[in-house]
C-alpha cells in the first residue's frame, strides 16, 4: 500500500516558512511576493496553477534580482517537480539554491532546503538520502529553535522510517513531533500526527486501531478544509478496510482518494489509488481489470524514477499474472520489483517480494525454491518487526493521553517496558531459532510425505494396471466363450429345431410322434431364446440401459406374437443409456420374462401393458394385464413368484405384485440407478 501523507504534510511548512524574510519595499517585490503567496495557496488545491504562478514569480525574481522571490518560487516549484513525476528536476533546483547561497550561512534557510531535498528523495525511494537531509534540517531547525518546523522534520523521519521497516524509530519520532505540536496546539500537526500513528497501527496490523485513528484524522482535514490531508487519510481508509477484508469498502475509498488528487493534479496520487484499485480487482478475481489499473498506475509516473510505487505495482503486476497462470511474466515482474528494491534497500519491499516469488514458485510444484524465497522473507520481517514492539503500540494511545498527568508514572512504565522489551526481545530469537529449526523438520517431512504417496501412487497404480489386465482377459474368453456356444451349440439346437418341425409336418396323423415333435421343437426354441439371452449377457459391450430395453422389445414381441392379446408398450423415446451392471441386466430381463409367461399362462387377458421409465433416479417397470388375476385361495407367493422377488431383490431393488380376482394383475420393478451401475 502507498501514501502521500509525507508530501502534504510539506505543504503548510512552505506556507509557514516562505513569508519569513524581511519585507521588500519596491512595488515590484510586492507583486512578486503576492505571485509567491497565491501559488503556496494553490499547493493543496491545484498544482498546475501553482507551477504557473510560481514560474511567473521565479522569471520577475531573477530579472529584478530578488533574492527571496526567486528562493520562495524555486521552492515551490521543487515541490510541485516532486509531485508531478519530476522528483529528480526538484532535487536539481534545491542543490542549485544551496550552492548559491551557502555562503549566507542562515541555518533555517538551509533547513528548509534540506528538508525539501530529504522529501525529492523521499518520493523518489532513495531513503539513505532522503533519511541524511532530514535529520540535516531537523539539527538546523533545533539550532534556530523554530519548533513548528522541528516537529514536521520529526512526522517526516517517522514516516521515513516506517518506510524502511525501523517502525520503533518511527514510533520515537512521532512521540517526539506530537508532544511539540500539542504544546503549539496545532490543530493541523495534530491531525497529522493522527493519520501517521495510524500508520504505525497498520504497520503492526492492528488494522481496526489504525482505521479508528485514520478517521479522526479526515474528521479533523475536513474541519480545516485540508483536501490534501483528506486525500491522504481517506486513501488510508481504504488500506485498513483491504486488510480487513472489506474490499467494497476499501474500493469506495480509493475511488474518492483517486478524486482528491485528480483536483489536486498529483500524478504520484493518481498512480497509487490505480495501483491500489488493481489490488482491490485482483482479490475481486477481476484479472484483466486489475492489470489496466496497474498499466494505468506505472503510465503515471513513467520516467519519474519513483520507485517506491513502480517498486509496488511490478509486484503486483507479478501477482496478477500469477492469478491468470502466465507464471513465466509474473516471475519477470517480480524479480524485477525486487532488484530494485535490493538496490533502494527498500527492506519491506524487498519482503514483500520474496513473499510473492515464494507463493509462486509453490504454485509452479518447486517446493525448495519455494521455501527458500520464503525464508529470506521471515528473516527480513523478523530483523524490521520485533514482536515486543506490537504489545507496546497496543498500549501507546492510553499512554499517550496520559502523558501530561502522569509523567513520573509513565518514566516508570517506560523504564519497565525497556526491560519487557529486552526480554521479549531475547525470547524472540529463540523463538526465531525454534521456528527455522521446525521449519526445516517440516519441510523434510513434507519432501518425504511426497515421496511416499509417489511410491503409493505407482504402485496403486500397478495394481490397477493388473487389475484391468485381467479384468480384460476375462471379458475377451467371455466373449470366445460366447461365439463357440453360438457357433457350436446355436448350430446344434437350431437344426434340432428344424428336424423336429420337419417331423410335425409329415407326422400329423400319428398323435404322439406329432406331440413329441411339437414338444421337442418348442423347447429348442426356448433353448435357442435362452442361448440368445446368454450370449447377449456374455458380452460387455451390450449391458447397457438400451441394451436393455432393445432385450425386452425383441423378446416381448416375438413372445406375444401369437398371443390373441393386445400389447401396449409405453417406453419413453429418449430414455437414457448408460452403463449397467451385467447381473442387473440378466435378473431384470429374466423377471420381464417370467412375468409374461405368467400372463400368457394363467391371465386370460386381452390387454397387456409394459411400461419402462426412470424417476428420480430408480428405474421403473411395470407389467399388467386385465386378466383373470389371482383368487382368494391361490397362493400368490408360489416358486414363480418367489423367484422374481430373490432375482431383483439380489440386486437391490424391490419386487411387488398386485392382484385382485376378475381385475388383473399387475407386477411393479423398481431398481435404483445407483445399483444398477454400481460396479
Amino acid at each position: 500500500m502507498f501514501d502521500l501523507s509525507v508530501r502534504s504534510l510539506f505543504l503548510p511548512v512552505l506556507i509557514t516558512f516562505l513569508f519569513t524574510f524581511e519585507a521588500h519595499s519596491q512595488n515590484n517585490s510586492k507583486n512578486i511576493d503576492s505571485l509567491n503567496k497565491r501559488a503556496s495557496e494553490l499547493l493543496s488545491i491545484d498544482l498546475s496553477k501553482t507551477e504557473s504562478l510560481a514560474s511567473e514569480a521565479q522569471t520577475k525574481s531573477i530579472t529584478s534580482n530578488y533574492q527571496k522571490g526567486r528562493i520562495e518560487s524555486e521552492l515551490i516549484l521543487s515541490m510541485v517537480y516532486a509531485n508531478t513525476n519530476r522528483g529528480n528536476n526538484a532535487i536539481q533546483v534545491l542543490s542549485d539554491l544551496i550552492a548559491t547561497y551557502d555562503s549566507q550561512k542562515d541555518s533555517s534557510f538551509a533547513g528548509k532546503i534540506s528538508s525539501a531535498i530529504g522529501l525529492c528523495y523521499y518520493y523518489l525511494g532513495i531513503y539513505d538520502s532522503s533519511k541524511k537531509y532530514l535529520q540535516q534540517s531537523a539539527l538546523a531547525f533545533e539550532k534556530s529553535n523554530d519548533k513548528f518546523l522541528l516537529a514536521e522534520q520529526f512526522q517526516f523521519l517517522s514516516k521515513l522510517f516506517l518506510r524502511t521497516g525501523e517502525t520503533k524509530k518511527s514510533q520515537e519520532y512521532y512521540e517526539k513531533a506530537r508532544n511539540i505540536f500539542e504544546d503549539l496546539k496545532s490543530a493541523n500537526g495534530l491531525a497529522w500526527a493522527d493519520d501517521i500513528f495510524g500508520e504505525i497501527l497498520y504497520a503492526q496490523r492492528l488494522y481496526e486501531k489504525a482505521n479508528a485513528s485514520h478517521l479522526k484524522s479526515l474528521i479533523q482535514f475536513e474541519r480545516l478544509n485540508n483536501l490534501a490531508g483528506q486525500a491522504s487519510a481517506v486513501l488510508h481508509i481504504g488500506n485498513t478496510y483491504y486488510m480487513l477484508v472489506q474490499d467494497d469498502s476499501a474500493e469506495i475509498c480509493y475511488n474518492k482518494a483517486l478524486n482528491f488528487y485528480q483536483q489536486l493534479g498529483d500524478s504520484n496520487g493518481i498512480a497509487i489509488c490505480y495501483s491500489n484499485l488493481s489490488m482491490v480487482a485482483l482479490e475481486k478475481g477481476e484479472n484483466t481489470a486489475a492489470v489496466n489499473y496497474a498499466n494505468q498506475a506505472l503510465h503515471s509516473i513513467t520516467g519519474g524514477g519513483y520507485l517506491q510505487i513502480e517498486i509496488s505495482t511490478l509486484r503486483q503486476l507479478g501477482d496478477i499474472y500469477a492469478e491468470m497462470k502466465q507464471y513465466d511474466k509474473a516471475v519477470y515482474h517480480v524479480k524485477k520489483a525486487l532488484d530494485a528494491a535490493l538496490k533502494s534497500n527498500m527492506k519491506v519491499k524487498v519482503m514483500d517480494c520474496y513473499k510473492s516469488l515464494s507463493e509462486i514458485y509453490i504454485t509452479l510444484n518447486n517446493p525448495k525454491q519455494s521455501y527458500d524465497y520464503l525464508l529470506m522473507a521471515y528473516r527480513i520481517k523478523d530483523s524490521i518487526q520485533p514482536i515486543a514492539f506490537s504489545q507496546k503500540l497496543a498500549e501507546l494511545e492510553n499512554q499517550l493521553e496520559n502523558q501530561k498527568r502522569e509523567s513520573q508514572i509513565q518514566e516508570l512504565k517506560q523504564g519497565q517496558l525497556i526491560s519487557a522489551l529486552e526480554i521479549e526481545n531475547q525470547k524472540s530469537e529463540i523463538r526465531k531459532r525454534n521456528l527455522l529449526i521446525i521449519s526445516e523438520m517440516l519441510f523434510f517431512i513434507l519432501m518425504g510425505t511426497v515421496v511416499y504417496f509417489y511410491f503409493q501412487k505407482q504402485k496403486l497404480k500397478s495394481k490397477l494396471e493388473k487389475e484391468l489386465t485381467i479384468q480384460s482377459t476375462a471379458e475377451n474368453e467371455r466373449l470366445r466363450f460366447a461365439k463357440d456356444i453360438h457357433d457350436d451349440l446355436g448350430s446344434g439346437l437350431s437344426k434340432i429345431n428344424f428336424l423336429s418341425e420337419l417331423m410335425l409336418n409329415h407326422s400329423k396323423t400319428n398323435a404322439d410322434v406329432s406331440s413329441n415333435a411339437a414338444a421337442i421343437s418348442e423347447t429348442s426354441k426356448g433353448l435357442i431364446g435362452n442361448m440368445r439371452d446368454l450370449i447377449w449377457a456374455l458380452n460387455p459391450e451390450n449391458t447397457t440401459t438400451g441394451d436393455l430395453i432393445a432385450a425386452i422389445r425383441e423378446f416381448t414381441s416375438d413372445y406375444l406374437e401369437d398371443f390373441t392379446a393386445e400389447l401396449q408398450l409405453n417406453i419413453p423415446a429418449n430414455f437414457p443409456d448408460f452403463q449397467i451392471r451385467k447381473e442387473c441386466y440378466r435378473e431384470v430381463l429374466m423377471t420381464v420374462k417370467e412375468s409374461l409367461n405368467n400372463i400368457v399362462k394363467h391371465s386370460a387377458a386381452s390387454e397387456i401393458q409394459l411400461g419402462i421409465t426412470l424417476n428420480d433416479n430408480v428405474l421403473i417397470i411395470n407389467v399388467s394385464d386385465n386378466g383373470i388375476g389371482l383368487t382368494e385361495g391361490k397362493d400368490k407367493s408360489g416358486n414363480g413368484l418367489t423367484n422374481m422377488q430373490a432375482r431383483i431383490a439380489a440386486i437391490g431393488g424391490v419386487f411387488s405384485l398386485k392382484s385382485e380376482p376378475n381385475s388383473g394383475t399387475s407386477i411393479r420393478i423398481t431398481v435404483p440407478v445407483s445399483q444398477l451401475s454400481k460396479t
